[in-house]
């Protein structure tokens, strides 16, 4: 590698230290959009670090419960990593953002070092970096902290690559038990961490200055079966290897559509405009598909192209190393995305590479004002995006702008209306979504929970009942909310057969057992309910509100010693005990 002196490389990370913070300050204030509510607001897991060990054998630990928390998702070091957040600052998201911008600060420098290692080109190297850091593409998943799991499995992949070019040089066993260790904790951020395999092939293949191919084979032996362990705790832990059924119900129209997401990857890559969280992704159902056709055209020129010439530049490298980036999320096993802007998060660095070495055959001064251009655009873009980002309104209403069809965008501006209190406003975003995708029965019951706030028990229990015939997988929430409705008719007996039911089909329904509690509680049926009610809090890591009802069960049933036993249990688990210091005082 050629010698730089330290201020060159000193003013490389001060720049890029620079343009990320310019970037990104603005996200630094964003509250909790999305899935943070449930990973992170309302997941009591990661206020105690005594669930440690449960981060890695329990799903509930990362996904909290409820109708987000459903997906096979296992990242137990991102869990970890939001309880060390909780432990300096609480709730305060300021806290989470920073850490996400740290890391997405170190995965930068990371790469920056491995390509200058790798290229022998400091100033390849450095722009790659740079634009890295800044791309819009990057946002969804440094700006939203649920995406924090694609900066943890890169930073481990980035400093496994870097390790891997200090063992072509000399294949020492202690470097191959550190790429090891290092694997491991990537797999336990994210699942894309196997794309490590292929990238460091194409790593091995194109490095100049490699060893013998045997340390090379024991080491890729070595990691194929950390792979396999992984594959099977994460199977013993999730119950599935996949996250649903193939998309369309078939391979065949999985991989048709998958062929067109490479084209929208490549279009993201380099027209990073226009970005939305959720992305209506047609099924290709047909060979003869217009877009199937020219996206297979554009898809198998590129492979033949990289598959035949004999060229070992940074130019062939980075592509290689986009599609060995992303193999992990083709749908190979079916995942819940088709396509997803947070997956290119690393495989960005080698479409910033490729630009970077094509820019580099023009005349310097043209080159220059190219890069310029380009990082300045992309600072605009990522700043303008992060304000999307700020709250959930902000962000459905980005959403809708790209996609004014967008059924899931009205839905959660529906919950956004109906969480303050404005039930007109969320009837009609709740309606506008089911009318766009009236298959959509989490929208359904949406809905039909604001015609009951609307004295309209006739078409809410209508809806419900429609809802209860044509859905399996939302069966268990129009169950729960019919039984809420024959509970405040005090119609106990028929409500109780409606949320046995539900927790029948949903044993982490914390919601469900809290109303089954109080349906068992108006029946005088005193050991079910307690049993309903600690089951509710336990879901939930200590949830308060099952408990307090518990005490005021047996307040009302004059239980004194029994209110007390439970006030002290509930201060041994609950965060905030004042509502049960209260209540003992009361009592004394």
């Amino acid at each position: 590698m050629k010698n730089f002196s330290k201020m060159p490389c000193r003013l490389a990370v001060a720049l890029i230290l620079f343009f990320i913070f310019l970037a990104y300050a603005n996200s630094l204030y964003n509250g909790f959009v999305y899935d943070d509510h449930a990973y992170v607001e309302e997941n009591h897991h990661i206020r105690s670090l005594k669930y440690f060990f449960s981060y890695f054998t329990d799903l509930r630990t990362y996904q909290g419960t409820g109708h987000e928390g459903q997906f096979n998702v296992y990242r137990p070091l991102v869990t970890f990593s939001f309880a060390v957040d909780y432990m300096i600052n609480g709730l305060n998201p300021f806290i989470y953002h920073l850490t996400n911008l740290l890391l997405h600060l170190s995965v930068t420098l990371l790469l920056f070092f491995f390509f200058c290692r790798f290229t022998l080109r400091y100033s390849i190297a450095f722009i790659t970096a740079l634009l890295f850091t800044v791309h819009p593409a990057q946002i969804e998943a440094v700006s939203w902290i649920s995406g924090r799991g694609n900066m943890l499995y890169g930073m481990f992949i980035v400093l496994s690559l870097i390790q891997f070019l200090f063992f072509l040089k000399k294949p020492h066993w202690k470097h191959g038990c550190i790429i090891s260790l290092l694997y491991i904790l990537g797999l336990f951020s994210k699942e894309m961490a196997l794309s490590l395999l292929p990238l460091l092939i194409l790593t091995y293949v194109f490095c100049k200055d490699r060893a013998l191919l045997m340390p090379f084979i024991k080491l890729m032996i070595v990691l194929s079966v950390l792979s396999l362990g992984y594959i099977l705790i994460r199977l013993q832990v999730t119950g599935a290897l996949s996250q649903g059924g193939y998309w369309g119900g078939t391979l065949k129209v999985t991989f048709l559509t998958m062929v067109t997401v490479l084209i929208r990857y490549a279009r993201l890559m380099f027209f990073p405009f226009r970005l939305n969280v959720l992305p209506d992704i047609p099924l290709i159902y047909s060979l003869l598909n217009p877009n199937f056709i020219f996206s297979l055209i554009a898809v198998s020129a590129v492979c033949i192209f990289l598959m035949s010439t004999r060229r070992r530049n940074n130019s062939v490298f980075s592509v290689w190393w986009v599609y060995a980036s992303l193999l992990p999320v083709l749908n190979i096993i079916p995942i819940q995305a088709l396509y997803a802007e947070r997956f290119l998060y690393i495989g960005t660095a080698g479409g910033m590479l490729f630009l970077a070495s094509v820019f580099n055959l023009i005349n310097k001064r043209m080159r220059i004002m190219g890069y310029l251009a380009i990082i300045c655009l992309f600072c605009i873009a990522t700043v303008v995006r992060n304000a999307d980002w700020k709250n959930n309104i902000a962000l459905w209403e980005s959403v809708i702008r790209c996609d004014p069809q967008n059924a899931r965008a009205y839905n959660g501006l529906g919950m956004e209306a109906l969480n303050a209190g404005d039930h007109k406003t969320a009837h009609e975003n709740f309606k506008l979504s089911h009318q766009l995708d009236p298959r959509n029965y989490y929208t359904t019951l949406n809905l039909a929970l604001t015609f009951k706030m609307q004295g309209d028990d006739e078409t809410f229990l209508k809806m419900l009942d429609n809802a209860l015939n044509t859905s399996e997988g939302y069966r268990p929430y129009a169950l729960h909310n019919i039984g809420l409705f024959l509970l405040e008719k005090r119609e106990y007996t028929s409500a109780l057969n409606y949320l046995k039911e539900a927790v029948s089909l949903d044993e982490n329904y914390a919601n469900a057992f809290n109303s089954l509690g109080l349906c068992y509680a108006f029946l005088n049926q005193e050991d079910n309910a307690v049993n309903a009610w600690l089951t509710s809090s336990s879901l939930k890591g200590g949830w308060k509100e099952p408990l307090y009802n518990i005490v005021i069960f047996y307040l009302q049933h004059q239980n004194i010693e029994k209110a007390l036993y439970y006030i002290d249990y509930a201060k041994k688990i609950v965060q905030d005990i004042s509502i049960f210091t209260e209540l003992e005082q009361s009592i004394k």
